[in-house]
């Protein structure tokens, strides 16, 4: 493929942003619906609008700042894993185990493809 036809938001750079999307949709639902004000809740959902945005607009700095979020997400699953277990509010240990486990591969793969892609370097070039 030519340089030209790996550039733009497309392929699982679309699928990444859709990604983040919902979930930007979902950490504003939790602080509206569920009044949820906790500070990771809401640090979390800052990031992901920073990191949507940086992509949206085609920022230069899109890459490292999605990075940035998806190694914080990392961070904040397990943080968030602790404090049930400091606050015996761990119901199902096993998939609690399972939730963080999950976060911190799909981080790391997505965290590999924004390091390695031809897309991204391409796309978050201005």
């Amino acid at each position: 493929m030519s340089k030209k036809n790996l550039k733009g938001i497309r392929g699982w750079l679309l699928l990444y942003t859709i990604f983040i999307s919902f979930r930007l949709f979902l950490g504003i639902s939790t602080l509206i619906v569920f009044l949820k004000l906790n500070i990771t809740t809401i640090i979390e959902t800052l990031l992901i609008a920073i990191a949507l945005i940086s992509i949206l607009i085609k920022s230069h700095y899109a890459k490292k700042i999605n990075i940035g979020y998806l190694l914080m997400s990392i961070i904040l699953a397990i943080f968030a894993y602790l404090d049930m277990i400091i606050s015996d509010t761990l119901q199902d240990r096993a998939n609690a185990v399972g939730a963080v486990f999950g976060a911190i591969v799909f981080s790391i793969v997505w965290i590999l493809y924004l390091i390695n892609s031809k897309r991204v370097k391409n796309t978050f070039v201005n």
